[in-house]
């Protein structure tokens, strides 16, 4: 299975893009958090969302060398991938439901 990227400053460029979109998404995030969470409970639920991120970069890493030791490198691309998707399913109902509920 052929990488996307086969030279390092290709590397250096998607890791880049990947942290402007992060740099971007955050904000959008917070937008979220102040737009959903229940009055007064702000600051509790910013709380548990940078707890979740620096949580799941501890886990991911972890969690993805278990997998690039049993399964290969490639494969936690195609892990990853799934993870992604999931969240991605999962994040779009409940922002769904809370948009119903704060009706």
């Amino acid at each position: 299975m052929p990488s996307i990227v086969q030279e390092l400053w290709q590397l250096i460029v998607l890791r880049f893009c990947t942290g402007v979109f992060l740099g971007g998404m955050t904000p959008s995030i917070h937008v979220l958090i102040r737009r959903y969470a229940p009055n007064g409970m702000e600051s509790c639920t910013f709380s548990y969302s940078h707890c979740a991120l620096f949580l799941g970069g501890m886990v991911g890493s972890m969690g993805m060398g278990v997998v690039a030791s049993y399964f290969g490198l490639p494969m936690i691309f195609i892990f990853s991938a799934v993870f992604l998707l999931i969240n991605q399913t999962v994040a779009r109902k409940i922002v769904a439901d809370a948009a119903v509920l704060k009706e």
